[in-house]
């Protein structure tokens, strides 16, 4: 039996413990109330700049990382209401 523990929000640091708990393998599920993952980070990098969105092809190697371990879930648009 694998242990599945749930990240609640899906900043950095929530990516980066998701990702140690994967590693460790447990099934880690992050839930983000916000469209997308990467918390502050990510919402500077959305924003619209004079050469066009920040963000297009920017790929970090922790985005790769969760992308590519199937012991993460990531769902985003979702909130806790309760445990």
């Amino acid at each position: 039996m694998t242990d599945s523990i749930l990240v609640v929000g899906g900043g950095v640091a929530g990516l980066h413990a998701a990702l140690e708990c994967a590693n460790s393998g447990a099934r880690a599920i992050v839930v983000e109330r916000g469209p997308v993952v990467g918390g502050r980070l990510a919402a500077t990098m959305l924003e619209p700049s004079a050469i066009g969105n920040r963000s297009e092809g920017v790929r970090t190697p922790l985005f790769e990382a969760l992308v590519d371990n199937e012991n993460v879930e990531i769902i985003t648009l979702a909130e806790l209401q309760g445990i």
